[in-house]
């Protein structure tokens, strides 16, 4: 991946080479850049998952490695890809250089099982935060320098002002802003892309979570923005039954923005009185071309953190550099460096999770007895950067899932009635009992499953430390009064 850090021009190129190199670069990054490819298979079985994995381009270390962890050589897959499989128990081998783990507890009446992955996790991004920041800094003033030019000297005192007492304080404040609510999306795995098409479908679950947590965020930077209220509003309000098409978002954003931003432009430049999107296109060319020039704002580069010293030491030479990607954003390149996508075909639906379906939930598929169940698998798809990207790196994918003991709980309770989270909180409570409890316990289940449950059962269940949780407790109660007589 070519880092724009890296970039080095000659000091006397011309406004026409530094665009042509520009586009060059781009094509460059476009085609060179190839994504690798991973993918993950996770199968439960009774005694441990079963792991399959598949690289699509493995060095030969790696395939060694691989090799030594699956206990034997790789096969190719249907796509020609190269494919490791093997059964584990708790131990998961780790070839995305982060960290996994495979949990069961079992109970009585059923296991919980949790399951992570947690390729390439990032760690100590305090150093990164500050060198996005410090970059974002140094390219808005950049920008303000390009703007005195742009704009008039007799605007100099006004938009200095401008900058540092509101650009710049603000754009800090609303990325520190937008990258912890990132955080927490992508937790979740959900983004910041909105709908393409109108397909008359309402606002699921991650649209209104991200709209929850973008909204306070919106509000808060609405004053520097700067946004009226009733822009906001209709930002807002645009879309929320979910079936706003992208052509009536790019209108109203265009009549809107327009508006913003000649509001912006005026605090700077009060005579102008009309601003066309045509005007921002050609600033913002303008601006990336000031900046290919760094001679002209060469004090501000030499002033700046983002800057390392050997780039000072280029600049004080004659030579010439471009600056760092602003916040972290990669302006030409720096897209998806590779791919993990991860599969997940557990015993039960999980209760808990931040994957997706692999097929759609309203899907009905037929079991061997013949039966319509509802799939049970799931995917996630990981995205990875060796630049920018996330600051906190791909967040982990995770499942909870409990499996009921059918035969169990139909001898006590006449049909299975624990399960998902009730199940596992049970399961859970087992696994805090200490051994002569533990012991009660079991004894109880065994005796009640061949002999019906009584009054006396439920009594010792109740003495036991800690207290059974109010599920199991009712359960028990009706099964208790299911057996008595008047």
């Amino acid at each position: 991946m070519i880092s724009l850090n890296a970039l080095r021009f000659n000091a006397n190129m011309t406004k026409p080479m530094v665009a042509c190199l520009m586009a060059g670069l781009t094509m460059t990054c476009l085609l060179a850049c190839s994504k690798r490819e991973f993918r993950i298979k996770m199968q439960e079985n009774a005694d441990g998952p079963q792991r399959t994995f598949s690289d699509s381009a493995p060095s030969n270390t790696e395939i060694r490695r691989l090799e030594q962890a699956y206990g034997q050589d790789g096969q190719r897959d249907e796509s020609g890809e190269l494919m490791f499989q093997a059964q584990f128990d708790s131990d998961l081998p780790d070839e995305l250089s982060g960290h996994n783990g495979w949990s069961r507890l079992n109970g009585a009446l059923g296991s919980s099982t949790f399951w992570f992955e947690d390729p390439r996790p990032v760690r100590g991004v305090w150093g990164d935060l500050v060198q996005r920041v410090e970059s974002g800094i140094l390219w808005l003033r950049i920008a303000k320098l390009w703007a005195i030019r742009e704009f008039g000297e007799k605007n100099e005192q006004r938009i200095e002002r401008f900058f540092e007492d509101k650009v710049i304080p603000g754009a800090v404040d609303a990325y520190l802003r937008f990258t912890g609510a990132g955080a927490v999306m992508s937790a979740q795995r959900v983004g910041f892309q909105v709908r393409d098409t109108d397909d008359g479908e309402p606002l699921d679950g991650d649209e209104r979570f991200r709209l929850e947590v973008l909204l306070p965020i919106l509000i808060s930077i609405s004053l520097d923005a700067p946004l009226e209220t009733d822009e906001l509003h209709l930002g807002f309000v645009l879309g929320l039954d979910g079936n706003s098409s992208r052509k009536e978002r790019e209108r109203a954003w265009r009549e809107s923005g327009e508006r913003i931003a000649l509001r912006f432009i005026q605090q700077m430049d009060p005579e102008r009185k009309e601003l066309n999107w045509s005007q921002i296109r050609g600033w913002g060319f303008s601006l990336l071309l000031f900046a290919a020039q760094s001679p002209k704002y060469e004090q501000i580069l030499l002033d700046s953190p983002a800057i390392t010293e050997s780039e000072k030491k280029t600049l004080r030479s004659g030579g010439v550099i471009f600056p760092p990607s602003p916040f972290g954003v990669q302006i030409l390149g720096g897209g998806i460096d590779s791919i993990a996508t991860i599969e997940l075909e557990p015993s039960a639906l999980p209760y808990l999770t931040n994957g997706s379906p692999a097929v759609p939930e309203s899907s009905q598929v037929k079991n061997p007895d013949g039966e319509e169940s509802t799939p049970q698998g799931l995917e996630f798809a990981l995205q990875f950067r060796d630049e920018g990207g996330p600051l906190f790196g791909a967040p982990p994918a995770y499942a909870f899932w409990s499996s009921p003991d059918s035969e169990v709980q139909t001898a006590l309770f006449g049909e299975v009635t624990l399960e998902g989270a009730d199940l596992a909180v049970v399961v859970g409570w087992e696994n805090l009992l200490n051994e002569r409890d533990l012991g009660l316990w079991k004894s109880v289940i065994a005796e009640a499953g061949r002999s019906g449950f009584s009054s006396s059962h439920l009594k010792m269940v109740k003495k036991l430390d800690p207290t059974p949780p109010e599920v199991l407790l009712e359960l028990l109660s009706t099964a208790n009064a299911s057996n008595s007589y008047p």
